[in-house]
This record gives structure tokens, C-alpha cells and sequence, in this order.
């Protein structure tokens, strides 16, 4: 039965279209399994250019990202630990 439920609940997952696939451990029958899920935005805030600059995932994870003056993403930081910064050429390219 609960391989059932899993399935059915992982089927539900995959249905929303406006979700972001994350790998995430999941636990079957008592054993850890790892597969793609998909995650859904539940709350999300923009700044008065209209990027993103905060979002909380159905999973509690909340995010938030800052941009420089030409829009471009410098730091993004997760309350999960990730983070990364990003770094432009003067032409708006990504170098790191």
C-alpha cells in the first residue's frame, strides 16, 4: 500500500506545471530512495523593477536574490545553506 500512496503522491507532484524539479531523498517502505520531485512556489515577492527578490517553496525553503542596477541576478541565498554570487562583464555576460 504505501508504494501505491508514493506513487500517486509523486504522480501529483509531476502534474503542476509551474513547479521546479528538485532531487530529493524520499523514504519507500523504510528505505531512503532519491528522484526527481517537482516543488512548488507558494509565496514570492518582486522589487519596483520586477525581479524577484524573495520566494518561499512548498517544501518551507525561502529564497532571496539580489540584482544590481542593470537587472542582473548578484546573489541568491536559500535558508536550505546554498548560496552563490554572480559576477558580470561590462557587456552584462556571466563570468562567475
Amino acid at each position: 500500500m504505501k508504494k501505491k500512496i508514493f506513487l500517486v503522491f509523486f504522480a501529483l507532484l509531476t502534474i503542476n506545471l509551474f513547479a521546479d524539479p528538485i532531487y530529493k531523498e524520499l523514504k519507500v517502505d523504510g528505505k531512503s530512495v532519491f528522484k526527481w520531485v517537482n516543488v512548488s512556489v507558494i509565496e514570492y515577492e518582486y522589487d519596483s523593477n520586477g525581479n524577484l527578490i524573495y520566494y518561499k517553496d512548498s517544501d518551507d525553503v525561502e529564497y532571496w536574490v539580489e540584482y544590481d542596477t542593470d537587472g542582473n541576478e548578484i546573489h541568491y541565498k536559500a535558508s536550505n545553506g546554498d548560496e552563490k554570487w554572480n559576477e558580470y562583464d561590462n557587456n552584462g555576460n556571466l563570468i562567475h
